[in-house]
């Protein structure tokens, strides 16, 4: 499966043999939907960009390139996922459900830069930042999901997703 960006702010996704092309409009809806799933129903902070992030992690991301340019990042990773998973909505909802500290630790992994690559090191990361209990609540919320959407978070570890 091959998932690669390009053209002028459009991303050709192929995740299923088939393509889809999103268009700057379908971009940008995608995020603002993304956006309402990481505020929904969360007091929202004055913090600009999604409120349910950690403190933690805005002030790293402030202090490591700046927050709007990671956030930035992470989105476009995110929307990049989304656009390839069968069921969005579904793999929203389930990511959702996970405690925010795994939340945290994906959505610190997705705004590294993808010229830095990720691959099994990503995945390494990503569990040396967890606890035995939270990688094993990981694990399940993986386990869990459809074939298609396995491929897909197997395809953005690799790297494939741009």
């Amino acid at each position: 499966m091959g998932i690669e960006g390009e053209g002028e702010g459009q991303t050709v996704l192929t995740s299923d043999g088939g393509g889809a092309v999103l268009t700057p409009e379908e971009g940008a809806a995608l995020v603002t939907e993304i956006e309402s799933h990481w505020t929904e129903g969360q007091e929202v902070s004055h913090t600009p960009g999604p409120s349910g992030l950690d403190p933690k992690l805005i002030e790293t991301w402030e202090n490591e390139g700046g927050y709007e340019r990671n956030l930035e990042a992470a989105t476009r990773a995110a929307s990049a996922v989304l656009s390839a998973v069968p069921d969005p909505e579904s793999f929203v909802s389930g990511f959702d459900a996970l405690p925010q500290g795994i939340q945290t630790v994906i959505y610190d992994m997705m705004r590294i830069d993808h010229a830095k690559g990720r691959g099994a090191s990503t995945g390494r990361a990503i569990r040396e930042m967890l606890s035995a209990q939270e990688r094993a609540t990981l694990k399940g919320w993986y386990d869990g999901l459809s074939e298609g959407e396995q491929d897909v978070v197997e395809a953005y570890l690799d790297g494939e997703i741009k």
